[in-house]
């Protein structure tokens, strides 16, 4: 089952891209995003608390890609084990998401 369908909604939410102006990590993988990189900036109220996620350009990418084929964003800081968990569940998906991702890396370029 894919994570989409038992994440929670955030009661408000606010994304915006920016420009690190000091070092911080990537809420869905281990890399850093470094002074001067761009990032996807999402804060909101989930649940009554508030919180805030800041995203690297390489997991928006992939967040995009999950959500063309499936339809569906995963919670935050369950991106990648989301995917893993499609691979694994659906045998289409790996062909799905690769063509979905070069179809986004062409657009981008």
């Amino acid at each position: 089952m894919c994570m989409c369908e038992t994440a929670e909604s955030p009661s408000c939410m606010s994304r915006s891209t920016r420009r690190a102006r000091k070092a911080h990590w990537c809420c869905e993988c281990p890399r850093a995003i470094k002074p001067g990189d761009r990032y996807e900036y999402t804060s909101g109220v989930w649940d009554g608390y508030p919180h805030s996620f800041r995203t690297c350009r390489r997991c928006v990418v992939l967040r995009e890609v999950h959500h063309k084929v499936e339809g569906c964003s995963p919670p935050f800081e369950a991106l990648q084990e989301t995917i893993r968990e499609c691979m694994a569940a659906e045998p289409a998906y790996l062909a799905a998401f690769r063509a979905a991702r070069r179809e986004l890396m062409a657009r981008a370029s």
